[in-house]
């Protein structure tokens, strides 16, 4: 089939297994055709979503096989064929020709990642010999990542490459990188991450979306609304979706101190966690809360217990490892009554989950604290539909947020809080590009009217320092 079809929602079958651990093949066949019913525009097995990774050889080779026979050419067929090694992907490249797919997809090596890039060039090269089809390179943070300089030499250099999925960070300015710099060799890069970042993608050029397929019906329908220009569909269909993200990945006188265990050099020794605490808790007459981030020393449900219990002010936690919302009830459940609160974080994005589970709070950066509240106060007066409503609005600005240190003071300069957005944590300032600054336009136009602060008017477009450079 041609590779101009290569457009769109090209999903990805989960692979089921019984009971016993072995390979279901005939509920794969089901899964097919509700891929399919779906209105998907493509299939792509086996890859990450398919849990290629605990596949036999064997079990790859005759899932390969099946997927080809059993799809029947309704939709186009892309195959998995990334390999622990260039001679272990092409034994599967080999296999993908030999059933006439309509185009194969590899991750770099992905067990020891190849840091050599001639090596790189030599893995594609390698499946390139035993294919007549398009290639896809999938880009992911599981594999060996590549630059966008990396990536276009291998278009360049690599007969078949001509798509990329791209899933390292942030992708979409990775995807606009490819698109601009890739030349006109590359037909196509598709987004993953289950589309959370598709309606930052679409603007930029994609060609589509290789999400999972358990809500492939939703994913086409955001897709299809974003194809037909109708941005206020797919910003509908987008909030209703954004929970589901969630649930897929968290000498002065105070009220009470904060402290992440120490994060240049992490602790690994229990003992010298709770003297690190113990060494804050001397020092002060109020409630300590522990902040357990992936930042820091990451602390086990045990460990944040024995803190508890062995630390005398410590009554608080800020739970933020992953998944947070399983160690905020872990912690809720052992900790006991010293443990006066578990409070979320990362801007509220997995609050819709946490608060059913008890959670005492959020702590959110600033810049949109209003809308915070707001979905907070529904929470807690019990209104989930005007709470999933709040949400579905704020959601696009979790996907924003993946862009380092210019998010939040960029939303308060907007809102004239501050008057810069200039952060120390990059190198450029802001790294936020064009398409960036007109998803803030539209995501801030939706989210007016939630704030309650309207002291000034809100601004939009980039910062005039930026426009001129």
């Amino acid at each position: 089939m041609s590779s101009d079809t290569f457009r769109g929602v090209l999903t990805i079958p989960s692979t089921p297994f019984k009971q016993n651990g072995d390979v279901d093949w005939g509920d794969l066949k089901r899964v097919l055709d509700f891929c399919i019913t779906c209105g998907a525009h493509g299939i792509v097995w086996p890859v990450n979503a398919s849990s290629f990774p605990v596949l036999t050889d064997q079990e790859r080779l005759h899932g390969m096989q099946m997927v080809v026979e059993h799809t029947a050419g309704r939709v186009p067929v892309i195959l998995g064929v990334q390999g622990a090694s260039g001679n272990h992907a092409a034994m599967f490249a080999r296999h993908a020709q030999a059933l006439e797919a309509d185009g194969v997809i590899a991750m770099a090596p992905y067990i020891e990642p190849i840091e050599d890039e001639d090596a790189m060039v030599r893995y594609y090269q390698g499946i390139d010999r035993e294919v007549d089809m398009p290639i896809f390179i999938q880009n992911h943070t599981r594999g060996s990542e590549l630059s966008i300089d990396t990536v276009v030499r291998l278009i360049n250099e690599v007969e078949h490459i001509e798509y990329v999925k791209e899933e390292t960070f942030p992708p979409t300015h990775m995807a606009t990188g490819l698109i601009e710099q890739a030349g006109p060799k590359l037909k196509g890069v598709f987004g993953g991450a289950s589309g959370r970042y598709l309606l930052l993608e679409h603007p930029r050029g994609v060609a589509g979306q290789m999400p999972g397929c358990h809500i492939t019906d939703v994913v086409v329908r955001l897709w299809n609304a974003l194809e037909a220009g109708d941005l206020k569909e797919a910003k509908r269909v987008y909030g209703i979706m954004a929970p589901l993200f969630a649930l897929e990945t968290q000498a002065l006188e105070a009220d009470g101190v904060i402290a992440m265990a120490p994060y240049i050099e992490p602790i690994e020794d229990e003992d010298a966690m709770v003297r690190y605490y113990q060494g804050i808790d001397r020092e002060v007459d109020m409630p300590i809360f522990i902040q357990n981030h992936t930042r820091g020393s990451e602390l086990s449900i045990d460990t944040v217990v024995r803190l508890i219990n062995e630390v005398e002010h410590i009554e608080y936690v800020k739970e933020e490892t992953f998944p947070p919302t399983h160690m905020a009830t872990g912690l809720i459940e052992q900790a006991g009554p010293k443990l006066k609160g578990v409070f979320g974080g990362a801007s509220g994005r997995y609050l819709l989950l946490e608060h059913p589970r008890g959670v005492a709070g959020q702590m959110p950066g600033c810049h949109i604290t209003d809308v915070v509240v707001r979905l907070w106060n529904a929470l807690e007066a019990g209104d989930l539909k005007e709470a999933k409503r709040v949400y579905g609005i704020m959601a696009p600005l979790f996907a924003l947020e993946t862009i380092k240190g210019t998010n939040y003071p960029e939303i308060l300069r907007r809102r004239q809080v501050i008057k810069s957005s200039h952060s120390r944590l990059t190198t450029r300032f802001p790294t936020q590009d064009a398409y960036d600054h007109a998803a803030l336009d539209d995501i801030l136009r939706d989210l007016e009217p939630l704030f309650t602060w309207n002291e000034k008017p809100l601004l939009y477009g980039p910062p005039e320092w930026l426009k001129d450079q």
